[in-house]
């Protein structure tokens, strides 16, 4: 899309019809701080000081709307642009025409895309053609295409997608994940670092900075800054007093590239540790724009890489080099079949030669949508095939990853509406819905006359114990002990088998066994010296998991199983956009729980942080309002999904306020955002 320095323009009028001498005589510094910031172009840092002016004082309609400008031209938090646009329009004694351009793009951006499309079309039959108007034009355009596309487009029930939890995700810009192994991600972010303490000038951001994801004993991802134990993840020192960047690492894991003083690098394995990164050669640096994208073909002899060139298609377009005789060949463009006249991205190509890639065009329903396509003998490229909802949205959705080779399990990043910050980074499965709800029934036991407990209860077959993914279990058969740890992707609706091969070994101190776990066979438990002088028999074990299902009568003391969802709120903000599909998946998750479940209770806590308010009377008042609200947007669903009121009852409504003191630092939405938030906890 197209920049939007018009804005400015549009913002100078607004203040010279909204002036009031207010401003002139005794001029905030909040405030002021905060439009310097806006006319840089700086709309995120700008945000939290108009917030601390609405907090003191919300009387003055022109804050509402520059509050809602930055929010919708800052790609951060869209969707709340909506709500102190609204707010202006509310206070505001007259409003400009252009004031439909504004209320259509923050209409988009809550998906009420028959609303945005009128208000567009209203404002495009007000403008006068000429060349300030021309881009605006242009950007009409381009979102009633998304909206039309949009409108085409469907939702596929066999993908499932999750935000990365914060820390992880923060308010700030989290993207480019790529993956190293099972149990360890590197991706980059804009958050404030010990190295990264300064802004990057062009947009007032922190610099980038490459980080850590790590899985934990327990399955969970864990954020963890690199640091020197990390060498065999990435050359140390990783990061540097300027932009540091992932690109890739190719499939053998044993090159990998990175972005630095705005040029590709790339350093190659040597034992357990990097080599000291190489730039790329001018040829394949020499692009116009910064591009920090580009991956290896299969056995590693082709690069391809974005780059801003004068002989490309478009602005951003896909290119490749083959490694010949010692040296990298002259670039080549994709092709048209690939490239168009907008922005393409973030290649990646799986060992099976599918190439993935983004573009805002092929026909997108926002930003960057993902697409995927392969090449044919005859060296050509079949028709790019956009990858549907929920993967991609009306956001940027960009860098496409698969999770050990396998598309049935994905991570990519977007700055859709419902996200914690920025761009966020995502997990995805395809054919899988992630179960956090779980029942593990045991079908078969065979242990000889020793007894089977899990979890120190003891077990019969056809009992069932509640469990959720990434749990980790005890059993123990006689006097024989062990762990196991539940895998972090239980699908619901699918069934496993779960088995441990064991080892004992009594020609040592102790017992030595040992464990393994595989989906698609059933282990046995068994010992290698076959008759032990104990006399234990061979041990065989078959447990199955299967999701939401009824317990069985006669279960006591069962330990109530729960699903949850957490929504983060923006400053003073107290609604949950009933579109949004993160809500909608928790809401369809209720409907089968009351669908196997003879009643299930629900609990709604609401919380507000210590930063004061001014559009409320106190924060107890926001807290509360949140709470109703909230409390509202369920009832309305269950209504709509046809879930009675008599199937579930309101365990507990609360509402808190939480958090630090309050030490006039609103640039320090990190420090005060977790606590801006409504849950709903669901026990069944």
């Amino acid at each position: 899309m197209s920049s939007y320095k018009f804005i400015r323009a549009f913002l100078l009028i607004l203040i010279s019809l909204h002036f009031h001498p207010f401003f002139a005589q005794s001029p905030k510094k909040k405030l002021k701080k905060a439009r310097s910031l806006f006319t840089q172009e700086r709309y995120y840092q700008a945000i939290p000081y108009f917030q601390a002016f609405l907090n003191s004082d919300s009387t003055k309609p022109l804050v509402y709307l520059e509050t809602g400008l930055c929010y919708l031209f800052g790609s951060y938090k869209q969707d709340s642009a909506y709500y102190y646009i609204e707010k202006y329009e509310n206070k505001a004694r007259k409003t400009l025409p252009h004031m439909k351009y504004y209320k259509a793009l923050a209409a988009f951006y809550i998906l009420r895309m028959d609303e945005a499309e009128e208000n567009f079309k209203e404002f495009q039959k007000s403008l006068i053609e000429n060349s300030f108007t021309e881009e605006i034009l242009q950007n009409i355009e381009s979102y009633l295409t998304y909206i039309d596309n949009f409108k085409k487009s469907s939702l596929d029930g066999q993908y499932w997608i999750t935000d990365l939890p914060a820390p992880i995700n923060s308010p700030s810009h989290e993207y480019s994940p790529i993956i190293f192994d099972s149990t360890n991600i590197l991706f980059t972010t804009r958050r404030k670092s010990d190295l990264t303490k300064r802004r990057y000038w062009f947009d007032g951001n922190y610099y980038e900075d490459i980080y850590a994801i790590k899985k934990n004993l327990l399955g969970q991802w864990q954020l963890e800054p690199i640091s020197s134990k990390d060498s065999k993840l990435i050359y140390i020192p990783a990061n540097k007093r300027s932009h540091d960047a992932t690109v890739t690492y190719n499939h053998q894991k044993n090159k990998m590239i990175i972005y630095r003083k705005n040029k590709l690098w790339y350093s190659e394995k040597n034992g357990d540790s990097w080599t000291k990164p190489v730039k790329f050669p001018r040829l394949i640096n020499k692009s116009l724009e910064n591009t920090p994208s580009g991956f290896f073909s299969l056995n590693n002899d082709t690069l391809y890489f974005v780059s801003v060139r004068k002989d490309g298609i478009g602005n951003k377009d896909i290119y490749y080099t083959v490694y010949q005789n010692g040296k990298w060949a002259e670039p080549v463009n994709l092709g048209p079949s690939i490239n168009t006249p907008e922005d393409e991205d973030a290649p990646y190509m799986t060992p099976r030669g599918e190439l993935y890639f983004s573009s805002k065009a092929h026909g997108s329903i926002g930003g960057y949508d993902i697409f995927k396509t392969h090449q044919n003998p005859d060296g050509s490229w079949t028709q790019p095939v956009q990858l549907p909802r929920p993967v991609n949205s009306i956001g940027h959705d960009i860098f496409y990853q698969p999770f050990d080779g396998s598309t049935g399990h994905f991570f990519f990043s977007s700055n859709r509406p419902g996200g914690l910050g920025g761009m966020d980074i995502y997990e995805g499965y395809y054919g899988c819905k992630p179960a956090n709800e779980n029942i593990l029934a045991i079908n078969k036991i065979a242990t000889g006359n020793a007894d089977l407990k899990i979890n120190n209860r003891k077990m019969y077959e056809g009992d069932t114990i509640a469990i959720s993914s990434a749990q980790k279990l005890i059993w123990s058969v006689g006097e024989l002990k062990d762990t196991f740890l539940l895998p972090n992707n239980i699908c619901e609706n699918m069934k496993y088998t779960i088995g441990f091969e064991m080892t004992i070994d009594t020609l040592q101190e102790g017992i030595r066994y040992r464990g393994s776990l595989n989906y698609t066979e059933t282990w046995v438990y068994r010992d290698d010296l076959n008759r032990l002088q104990s006399g234990t028999n061979d041990l065989l074990l078959i447990i199955s998991i299967d999701t939401i299902l009824p317990l069985p009568a006669g279960i006591q003391n069962q330990q109530k199983q729960h699903i949850e969802f957490v929504f983060n709120f923006d400053y003073n903000n107290t609604k949950i956009s009933d579109t949004n599909e993160a809500f909608q998946q928790f809401m369809h998750k209720v409907k089968k729980s009351v669908e196997a479940y003879k009643g299930i209770e629900v609990s709604i806590i609401a919380s507000a942080s210590k930063v004061p308010t001014s559009t409320f009377k106190s924060n107890e008042e926001l807290a509360k309002k949140r709470l109703e609200d909230a409390k509202k947007v369920f009832m309305d669903n269950c209504k709509k999904l046809g879930i009675s009121v008599e199937k579930f009852s309101i365990a507990e409504e609360k509402f808190l306020v939480q958090g630090p003191s309050y030490e006039n630092d609103p640039e320090n939405t990190d420090k005060y955002s977790p606590y801006q938030f409504v849950k709903f906890i669901v026990k069944f």
